[in-house]
């Protein structure tokens, strides 16, 4: 552990960092987010060895699970040396710190000697920030949203992307607009945040792994994860992959997602990824029972796009990959960290007795 700590350009020492997370805890107009963070603090530095965290349910149903501190800071250890993030560099947090990726901020903040500035999440602002920052993490809709409003992200020089995946869309806008480094990370709660990361603005979509981390996969192609430096055992996850080597792998999508059409294996996420360039209204891909293929792809889209354009981009996938039906509904349901609630959707579409 270090003898100094940085935050927002204070240096405290241990014991003074723990008093001011106390007594900011006992403000009683302090925001939820605020209280997540010094809340966290407090347990960094209570006497546990571990923080008690609940998963994200990636790898099946959400539940407590105890991380040991010393595999926390093992991992940031491991985070900073991979992204060359020097002491007294800024870092920003902006993600909650109820979940694994914002308290990871918070521990390589404190492993690596780094000043932590912190926003709120759901009013990201980043124009109050005066100072370059030397790495930042965020999801994509956060950064989708500071594009949009053309706020001053030129601070930040290494960029993390992480939760859903970055969107063909928001790629375009990073080439044009971003001038820093910037990643896609793969990983969850129980990996302690990323164990694979792949270069935004490379064309080929893999990820690779971090160092000291090796991939396998399942008779499913389900991804396998073994991290001895991190994790005694290996990490079975539910994300279908295409694996390269023992250190590289194309993301295919969810196991639980996969549409058995007629026999053939379609994988929603990535027809998804296909048609991003030619649909502009939020969509998704799923299936509906059918009588002679088992399971029919069929497009949802939200409201207000023109349906029969649609149609007419649909016509250059393939055969098999084109969907046979569109579908409208008033809003597709998000999880609560934002990805396609895919349940909730064939729920939405039960109701309307497709």
């Amino acid at each position: 552990m270090n003898n100094s700590y940085f935050f927002h350009h204070r240096e405290y020492t241990k014991d003074g960092l723990l008093t001011y997370a106390e007594n900011k805890l006992k403000q009683p107009n302090l925001q939820d987010w605020e209280r997540d963070l010094f809340s966290f603090i407090v347990q960094w530095f209570s006497a546990t060895d571990y923080i008690s965290i609940h998963t994200s349910g990636s790898t099946g149903t959400p539940k407590e699970i105890r991380i040991s501190k010393d595999r926390m800071v093992r991992s940031a250890e491991r985070t900073l040396q991979y992204f060359n993030v020097k002491p007294f560099e800024n870092i920003l947090l902006c993600l909650p710190v109820k979940y694994i990726a914002g308290m990871m901020m918070v521990v390589r903040a404190f492993t690596g000697s780094l000043n932590l500035l912190t926003l709120p999440s759901n009013q990201l602002q980043l124009d109050s920030v005066k100072d370059s920052i030397g790495f930042a993490s965020m999801v994509p809709l956060q950064m989708d949203r500071l594009l949009n409003e053309r706020q001053n992200f030129d601070l930040i020089t290494k960029l993390l992307l992480g939760g859903t995946p970055v969107s063909f869309n928001l790629t375009e806008k990073l080439k044009v607009s971003f001038k820093g480094l910037a990643w896609e990370t793969y990983g969850m709660t129980e990996t302690i945040t990323h164990v694979a990361v792949r270069k935004i603005f490379d064309e080929v979509q893999v990820f690779h792994a971090l160092p000291g981390i090796s991939f396998s996969s399942d008779e499913h192609e389900r991804l396998i994860i073994s991290d001895p430096f991190i994790q005694d055992q290996p990490v079975y996850t539910n994300d279908r992959v295409e694996l390269l080597s023992k250190i590289s792998f194309r993301l295919l999508g969810r196991f639980d997602n996969v549409i058995n059409s007629g026999g053939i294996k379609i994988q929603p996420e990535e027809l998804e990824r296909l048609l991003e360039p030619v649909i502009e209204t939020k969509y998704c891909i799923t299936s509906v029972p059918d009588e002679k293929f088992g399971e029919m792809v069929v497009l949802v889209v939200e409201k207000g796009g023109d349906l029969n354009q649609i149609r007419e981009k649909l016509r250059n996938l393939e055969g098999y990959k084109q969907p046979k039906k569109v579908i409208e509904i008033e809003k597709i349901p998000v999880t609560s960290n934002g990805k396609v609630d895919y349940k909730g959707v064939r729920v939405m579409i039960n109701k309307l007795s497709i």
